[in-house]
């Protein structure tokens, strides 16, 4: 049989001899390639060193003299970590469909224990469980047993399915049930190896399994937590107090017994010592024992008025992590009552701040209490706007007309101000005026200004604006390091006040032409504006007045020319859109607004449309 030559690059022939897998693999790094052999131009980050010494080994020992034998040792190592760094359930298949490509890789596979190390079990397999009988997690478990003492990262996605065909909604409920708490006995096994957990569940209990099976044990690996119960396309109803874990107060989350005669043993933080990123969604528990030291990422989300943590707790969970958080997102769970303490909590790393309140009393108690003084993006979202927002959209999905009043689409929610926000935003400008200079990104979701302030002092911004653009005015004017603004369902005077020019008096009136007057516009700090979730109508006419300004000899001195402007379309506007922006003398030409524009489309109701969720 003739043999062909290992080439110093790729050539067709050889190509053409490579399993279909190993091709895919090769064609990549032959595009990082620069054609001068094997020398990669831009490679991966450096991979584990127990990889690498697997496959020169496995190389070394193999006495067949095939081309598949002959691959160098690099190649074959950039494929394997190709593989196990792709996004989702691919990055779980890689190491099964290399198993079964030819016995050499087989070998190499069944060799390197970290190619096993993502678990992934979900429900959709339940169906086949039903069917077919057998092993209930029989991969997850192959996976644990052949990722020797490696860690792992774990993803449970399991969240009851619709019955098919003849499958009773009975059966199928006792299904789902063996598979999570086979699931969480899966996790006792390998707790002591669990880099990342990942939970998406709407199963109740399953919390409080693992909390009474698993975090007692410690999860001394464990460095990222991620847990979400409940359908995150409907948001918890706010005025709801029911506590699933009434009945077992004594465990929670937390993993923490807490008798009627004596408390825990040891703390949360004492089992999870390497915890870094922790991310909580409508789930309950007893937030007293939250206190976990070098937290950089924290997320406590979505719980209904009964279940939030204290102001107390709070308080104690921030303080204990206050030297390494540098990411706080609480939607929907900030404390119902005003911090009764006058001392600040000091965050100095933290560098973002996202906060959901369905009313804006909630942030005006929390925020005049954080010191940030390192804090670069802040993101507000008026949870109460985004849910009338999104049922009012269903009820246009069913055929009714989309006018509806609050008290329909808000049923069961409490509303204050009628879903306004002006003053928490004047609130930032007064009393938070040095925070909103820092900032250099921010984003607001459903942020609406409906009111009017009576008893503050007037200024120039007064004279300058509108009213109903005066409080947004002064809000995008405290903040002249902002490069980025997105709107998620912006209220139409921010639309507004972005083309709004004013003018800035300059130079010493006592001298003889000692007086210069400047346009200018509230956006004219931006490099990136956002506009998304926004009403058709309002958002054209933002297109058209913009394009009237960059005509005006006057008001073009001053005029703001976006690096990057995006917006974004529901399909059915596109083509409406297409043919009504160069009606008026190419009115809306967006090259004029921006040097690179980006159009996207939303292809559900519900994503991104409301992006809280």
């Amino acid at each position: 049989m003739i043999q062909s030559d290992i080439a110093p690059a790729f050539h067709v022939d050889y190509l053409r001899k490579l399993p279909p897998t190993a091709l895919c693999a090769v064609s990549k790094l032959k595009m990082m390639g620069d054609g001068s052999g094997w020398n990669l131009v831009a490679k991966p980050e450096e991979p584990s060193a127990t990889m690498e010494t697997t496959i020169e080994t496995g190389l070394g020992t193999v006495g067949n003299s095939g081309v598949i034998y002959r691959v160098p040792g690099d190649i074959w190592f950039h494929i394997f970590y190709t593989g196990t760094h792709l996004d989702g359930e691919d990055s779980g298949n890689f190491p099964v469909v290399i198993s079964h490509v030819c016995r050499f890789w087989r070998e190499i596979a069944l060799s390197s224990p970290m190619l096993w190390t993502n678990i992934h079990i979900s429900s959709a397999s339940i169906n086949s469980l039903i069917r077919l009988g057998g092993p209930i997690v029989p991969r997850a478990s192959t996976f644990v047993a052949r990722s020797g003492q490696c860690s792992l990262a774990v993803k449970l996605d399991l969240t009851r399915r619709r019955p098919t065909g003849d499958i009773p909604d009975e059966t199928l409920s006792m299904y789902f049930r063996l598979l999570s708490s086979t699931a969480v006995d899966l996790l006792v096994i390998a707790h002591d190896r669990i880099k990342s957990l990942d939970i998406a569940t709407d199963l109740k209990e399953l919390s409080f399994w693992i909390s009474h099976k698993v975090v007692p044990l410690g999860m001394p690996r464990l460095e990222s937590w991620k847990m979400c119960r409940g359908d995150p396309t409907k948001p918890v109803n706010s005025s709801s107090s029911t506590n699933h874990y009434r009945g077992f107060i004594e465990f929670d989350a937390a993993g923490a017994c807490r008798g009627s005669f004596e408390g825990p043993t040891d703390t949360i933080g004492d089992r999870l010592p390497r915890l870094k990123h922790l991310q909580m969604s409508q789930i309950v528990a007893n937030w007293s024992l939250w206190t976990i030291g070098g937290l950089t990422t924290l997320t406590i989300n979505h719980l209904a008025l009964g279940n939030r943590p204290s102001i107390s707790d709070l308080r104690d969970i921030l303080a204990k992590s206050n030297h390494s958080l540098e990411s706080l997102e609480l939607h929907g769970s900030l404390p119902v009552r005003p911090f009764e303490c006058s001392v600040s909590i000091t965050l100095p790393k933290l560098r973002h701040l996202r906060l959901g309140y369905w009313t804006q009393e909630e942030a005006l108690a929390l925020l005049p209490h954080l010191d940030m003084p390192a804090l670069k993006s802040l993101a507000l979202c008026d949870i109460s706007g985004c849910i009338h927002e999104y049922r009012r959209r269903m009820i246009g999905r069913a055929g009714y007309a989309m006018d509806v009043p609050l008290d329909l689409t808000l049923y069961g929610v409490p509303i204050y101000e009628d879903l306004d926000s002006t003053q928490l935003l004047e609130a930032l400008c007064f009393t938070r005026a040095s925070l909103l200079r820092q900032l250099d990104s921010v984003e607001l979701t459903r942020v609406q200004s409906l009111s009017f302030l009576v008893g503050l002092p007037r200024d120039w911004i007064d004279e300058s604006f509108p009213r109903h653009q005066v409080y947004l005015a002064r809000f995008l004017l405290s903040m002249p390091s902002l490069r980025t603004l997105t709107l998620y369902g912006p209220d139409v005077g921010f639309l507004h006040c972005l083309n709004h020019p004013f003018k800035v008096t300059v130079g010493q009136p006592e001298l003889p032409d000692g007086v210069e007057q400047h346009i200018l516009y509230p956006s004219a700090q931006l490099s990136t504006l956002r506009i998304l979730d926004c009403e058709y109508d309002d958002l054209l006419d933002f297109f058209f007045n913009r394009a009237e300004l960059a005509r005006d000899p006057t008001a073009r001195r001053g005029f703001p020319v976006f690096d990057n402007l995006e917006f974004a379309l529901d399909p059915i506007e596109l083509e409406l859109f297409k043919s009504e922006c160069p009606s008026v003398d190419g009115a809306a030409n967006t090259s004029t607004f921006a040097k690179t524009t980006v159009c996207r489309i939303y292809n559900d109701i519900s994503c991104p449309k409301i992006p809280f969720i």
